[in-house]
Order: C-alpha cells, then structure tokens, then sequence
C-alpha cells in the first residue's frame, strides 16, 4: 500500500504540465480548485502557469477573454476569478433578498442577512434606504429615509456558535434637525462619506409651507462613533442650501454671465424672494471635505408673463471645513433651460503615489440625457469635458424616473435610460433599455461612446459599479402577453412565467471593457403591484444591500472570508463513543421545589 501511494505521489508530480492541463479541462471549476491541493506541483501549475485550462474555463461559460495578450504572459486565471466573484455576489444577494422576504435572518457562507420585521427598534414601513456606503471592511453605513437615522452595521460572531455570524446593528443616531418640533418634518434624500465626514441631503417640509428645502448635514466620523447627536447637537453641522447658493451669488465676483443675470435681476428692484431654487436630490464626496451637488434657479421674466422665467443649472462644491459654498462649475449643454432639472451625480476618489487625492466626477441629467464628465484636483480646481448627449429611438418615449441610473467603473461612466414603446395598448408596454459606456482620458481630453441594448423587457432601474471592471445592471422584467419572444431572452432564463401584470427584479452583470454580459440572476421574484426598492453598494470585497424597510444583507470576499476563518478549525473527534445519558426521572411522590409547585417569585 505504502509503495502503491507513493507511485502515485510520484506520477502526480512527475506528469507534464500539458497532460495534467488537458486533463483538468475535464473538470469542473470547483474540481479544478480542490486539484491545487494536492502537492505544490499542482498547485503552481493550476494557479500560475496553465493558461490554456483557465482561458478553457472562461470559454466554456462564455466569458469574455483577452487577447490582446500572448498566452504565457495572459492573467487569464485572474479574470476568472473576477467573472466568478461578481457572480457570486450576486447570486448570494438573491439568497439574502429571499431570506429576508420570508422574514428570516441568514447566516451562511454566502450571506450574512438581518430582517428587520423579526426585530425590535429597526425601520419600519415607509421607510427605504435614501443611501447606502461600505464604511469599513464588513461594516457598512444606512441612511433610512422617513425616520432620518443614520445606522452602522456589522458583521459578528453569533454568540455561543460555532463560527455562525450575523448583521449586527452596531450604532443608530437620529440626525433629524427638527425632531423636537412638529411644525416641521425632515426625510433623508441621500448620503455620502468621505475619509472624516459624514454627508446627508435632508428635504425639510414645514407647517402652511408649499415648498420644500434642502439642507445639508454634516457628522464628523468619529463623533457619530463616539458622541449622541440628541445630547450634543453642536456636533451636526447644518447648512440650508437655498439660502447658501443665493448668498454665493449675491458675492459672486467672477465672469460667469449667469449669476450676472441674477446680480443684475436684483439690481434693478427685483425681489430675492421671488427667485426660486431647486437642489437635486443627489450628493457625491470628492474628498478632502469636499461635497458636491447640483441645483438650478429660476429668474421671474422681465415682461412678468408666467411661464416665461429663465432657469439656470450648476454644480456646486460645498467645503465641510469652511462651511460654505466655494465652487460654481457649468454643466450641460446650455446653461439656461426652459425648466428645472435633476441631475444625478457619481464620483471615484483616487490616491497617486505621492498620497494626494484626486476626484473624477460625473453629472447626468434625468431630462435632458446630458452627460458631463470632470476632474476635480487636490486643490479643488475643476476640469470638464464636452457634454455628452443621449438620444431616444424613434417610436419610443423616456419613462418617468426620479434620476438617471449612472456609475463609475474605472475610467468609463456608464448611464442607462428605459423607454416605453409609443402605442396604444396600455396593458402590454414594450420597454426598451439601453446602456452607454463613456471612457474617458485625461491626457486626451476627450471621451468615447458606444451602446448596448438590453435583450428582455427591461426597465433599467439601477447600475451599481462592482470593483475594477464590472457593473451590476438591475431592472424589472415585465412581462407580455401572448407568445414567449425566445430571441428576445436569448437563452437566458428567468424563472417561471409571471401572471399579467406582475413583474421581477432581475440582476445583470456586465463586463465593462468588452461591454459583455457575463450573468444574469432574478434577485426577486414575481413583485405584486410595488417594485421593492433595493440599494446596493460594492467597495473592495464588501458587498451589502437595503432592501425597502425589509433589512439588510452583507456578502463578498470578506464577509466570506471571516466566516471561513471562523470555521476553518474543525471539533476534535472524540477517542471513543460517548454513551448516552440516560435523564434522570424524578421518583413519584417527592417533594417538588417551590416553582413546580406554582409559586410566583414573590413567593
């Protein structure tokens, strides 16, 4: 037996490197990664050297390869794993959407999920997540809309388990301005964190008021760790925002004609009280305590006819430090517009090896389908490219929706726009969504477009960036009446039919540089009547999801990771077989202790 093994020890570490890769390529993935544990021959030429058997596997799945390089030189293993990775993460945030809905916390090795309806103190319906940020490595931040908290959560150990973890909420501050008073009510519109501070958009609604305002809240990281907002109020920096851009042009001193306009509205007896300003409900950090938003105002018309009023738009950057507004930047293909309009925004904060930041920022229109690209340095001086313009297919109309779906996956911005087909059968839309990739380069100073059209009757809803070359693409599949189009699906499946009138929520992972898609999963099922709002956000290996006022999910390497670290060392067997003990059974007749006896513990 001993001479039987060790020629088999020797044949696995004597076999050509080509014979055992043409062998693996009988196997699957999963196979392939437990084969690299078998000597360190292996596992160098599994994990380093077999380009041929990685570059096999990505073909079998249909995943875009690169070839742009030689083959021993090609990091075909790495983008595999990268195609998994992603995929994985999005078949885990299925499982915990789906544990969460039938009102169970999870705790596997894929997720680790927290339904809220099970516990005490969590967000309760109408509330949805205004935004959501990776704080840390499995922890990650929530911003809840209705009841403005602002909740910190973590991935723990459950205690008294062996290695079984659960998403812990660790911090919850109520970062409501007024909520000591009933004349007004506040609602979280978004969130957004830097290194040191904490950012939210509030919408404030107030008593005989139509109109809403905006303001901008501020909590230094550290204080939200450490500090109670409700006893220490000075810690949360608030700045109304109407007042903050009106008070920026009033001292405005530059050469931009548009606060000119205004300045000279005011100077001519008009009155400040009859300019009205809008802010998009959309706030990126820029780092270095740098906030940026976007807000457009209107001037009354100069015959005082209704209707006629000019609008203007800008992007604003607003300094934490300093306390106010410290840039005007244009965006747009024109700066005055026959009506206000919302802007969404997206950033990606880079560090160079000398350690300065630099920020990359995108802003998109919900209206217009503009598009503008910028660069935002250490010293917070602006840089933007030509605007970008979208465009509507003949016979299709733009939905309706709150803003565009956009993300930053390296230098490419990706937005999406759903239409509806123009017809007159309400009861069975054709919809139509399309996704643009714009690359960008800052040596070049220009930008390169192209499209993709969606295969399915998809409305885009989201795009969440996932790490360094993907896009998680979500949109609610609606279903048509009459025959299954099979070329529209394209093989891929979803599920079993809907009833009329009912939808899905579907995931699609797209590769961005080859505009690819890789996987496709339905993260929630036949949706009655409401689409289930859902918010995800990726950084590193930490993966988490809201979803509405349901709860919360963590996924990734890292979350992963820890749970393997936690299970990695498995119970001891025992020596030999441990007999049964048998329970003792109390003999008739015995006196019973007081509580058997039915006394209360007052005796």
């Amino acid at each position: 037996a001993t001479s039987s093994s060790q020629t088999s020890s020797n044949l696995a570490k004597s076999m050509p490197g080509s014979v055992l890769e043409y062998i693996l390529t009988f196997l699957s993935e999963f196979e392939i990664a437990g084969m690299s544990s078998v000597c360190k021959g292996w596992n160098k030429e599994i994990g380093k050297e077999s380009g041929n058997l990685w570059r096999h596997c990505l073909e079998r799945r249909q995943w875009p390869v690169d070839t742009s390089t030689d083959l021993e030189h090609a990091p075909y293993r790495q983008t595999f794993l990268s195609h998994y990775g992603v995929m994985r993460d999005s078949n885990a945030i299925q499982l915990g959407i789906s544990d969460m809905l039938i009102k169970k916390s999870s705790s596997s090795n894929e997720v680790v999920s927290r339904a809220f309806e099970t516990s005490k103190d969590t967000p309760q319906h109408p509330n949805y997540a205004a935004g959501i940020a990776v704080w840390s490595e499995n922890q990650v931040i929530v911003a809840y809309s209705h009841e403005c908290t602002l909740r910190l959560f973590s991935t723990t150990e459950k205690s008294g388990s062996d290695g079984d973890k659960l998403c812990r909420e660790l911090i919850c501050q109520n970062i409501d301005p007024y909520r000591n008073t009933k004349k007004k009510s506040s609602t979280l519109v978004d969130l957004a964190l830097d290194d040191s501070r904490i950012g939210c958009l509030c919408k404030i609604e107030e008593e005989n008021v139509e109109e809403k305002s905006t303001h901008l809240l501020f909590l230094n990281r550290d204080e939200f760790l450490t500090s109670d907002v409700a006893d220490e109020e000075e810690i949360l920096q608030q700045i109304g925002l109407e007042k903050a851009i009106l008070d920026f042009l009033l001292d405005y001193d530059g050469i931009d004609d548009d606060p000119m306009e205004f300045l000279s509205y005011i100077s001519s007896g008009g009155e400040i009280e009859d300019v009205e300003v809008l802010v998009s409900p959309s706030l990126v950090a820029c780092a270095n305590g740098l906030f940026l938003f976007h807000a457009s105002w209107s001037i009354p018309s100069e015959t005082g006819v209704e209707g006629e009023a000019r609008f203007f738009k800008k992007l604003f950057m607003f300094s934490a430090g300093a306390g106010a507004i410290v840039l005007m930047q244009s965006i747009g293909s024109s700066t005055m517009n026959e009506a206000h309009e919302s802007y969404a925004l997206a950033s990606q904060v880079t560090t160079d090896e000398k350690g300065v930041s630099h920020c990359t920022f995108a802003a998109s229109s919900a209206v217009s389908l503009s598009l503008t690209i910028g660069f935002i340095d250490a010293n917070g001086a602006t840089q933007t490219y030509t605007p970008i313009m979208g465009t509507i297919p003949e016979g299709y109309s733009l939905c309706q929706r709150r803003r565009r779906p956009m993300a930053m996956v390296g230098s490419t911005t990706i937005v999406a726009d759903a239409m509806v087909e123009n017809t007159e059968d309400e009861s069975n839309k054709t919809y139509k969504s399309i996704l643009s990739f714009n690359s960008y380069s800052a040596s070049a100073s220009s930008t390169l477009s192209s499209t993709v059209d969606l295969k399915g009757n998809l409305k885009v809803t989201d795009l969440v960036g996932f790490r360094h070359e993907h896009v998680l693409v979500l949109c609610h599949l609606h279903p048509r009446t009459g025959d299954t189009d099979i070329d529209a699906i394209d093989g891929h499946w979803f599920g079993p039919p809907a009833e009329d009138g009912l939808m899905s929520l579907v995931g699609i992972v797209y590769h961005v540089p080859s505009q690819t898609e890789i996987h496709r999963v339905v993260l929630l099922g036949d949706q009655l009547g409401i689409p289930v709002p859902l918010a995800v956000t990726v950084h590193g290996d930490t993966v988490a999801g809201s979803v509405w006022w349901k709860g919360l999910l963590m996924t990734g390497e890292d979350v992963r990771a820890r749970q393997e670290d936690c299970t990695a060392q498995e119970p001891p067997t025992p020596t030999s077989k441990a007999k049964k003990k048998k329970k003792k059974t109390p003999k008739k007749g015995g006196k019973k202790d007081g509580f058997a006896r039915g006394m209360s513990m007052r005796g």
